[in-house]
């Protein structure tokens, strides 16, 4: 498998998924996204014995991981899923 211009490490998911508005106290540690990409909870892919998500696949990662988007006018939070 090739790498893409909108890969990233895994280790930089939790910091992609913040900036992105979901809610930081929802964003599970590493070693939980780990074992996620290991299990196929969402979509990630290992290189070179280093695992990957693609940027573009973010929105779809917080769905599996039921992260609340953060709403900034009032409107509360919004679970994924």
């Amino acid at each position: 498998m090739f790498l893409h211009d909108d890969d990233a490490r895994l280790t930089q998911l939790r910091e992609q998924l913040k900036a992105e508005g979901w809610a930081p106290e929802d964003v599970p540690p590493y070693q939980e996204l780990w074992l996620g990409a290991l299990n196929g909870i969402y979509p990630a892919h290992q290189k070179n014995g280093r695992w990957y998500f693609s940027r573009k696949n973010t929105p779809a990662i917080a769905r599996a991981l039921r992260l609340r988007r953060v709403t900034l006018a009032g409107g509360g939070n919004e679970r994924g899923g």
